[in-house]
């Protein structure tokens, strides 16, 4: 049997894991529709990249189907003036597969730069 001092600090802490609880559901519900402080406003999202690159290639080479393997964010340099997502798709065909294609997308407006092979990480030169 618990004395009245175990049972009493076990409701408070049953008291405030459920206040912490309904503190985090009423933080979601007012936060829900703001921005993301973390991405810039000028800059389109990761799927949206993709879903560009993905429908870009789709009407290149007509195959329906891109895998994303991996996606990143290069930012604006001397080279241009806006910062790009270079996208890494493989074709999820039988007859394709592990023939994956670089995609360029600027990252302001989501507008399809080029499609080219990868580079292979240890190219003997």
């Amino acid at each position: 049997m618990l004395s009245r001092r175990a049972a009493s600090s076990r409701i408070g802490a049953a008291v405030l894991y459920v206040g912490w609880i309904l503190c985090c559901v009423v933080l979601f519900a007012v936060l829900s529709g703001e921005k993301d402080p973390a991405r810039p406003a000028d800059r389109i999202t990761e799927r949206e990249a993709v879903s560009a690159a993905s429908a870009a290639l789709r009407a290149q080479t007509g195959i329906p189907l891109w895998e994303l393997v991996h996606a990143a964010y290069s930012p604006a340099s001397e080279l241009r003036e806006d910062g790009m997502w270079v996208v890494l798709l493989a074709p999820r065909t039988a007859e394709r597969r592990g023939e994956p294609v670089v995609a360029e997308v600027n990252g302001r407006d989501g507008a399809f730069i080029r499609a080219r092979m990868p580079i292979p990480r240890f190219a003997r030169r």
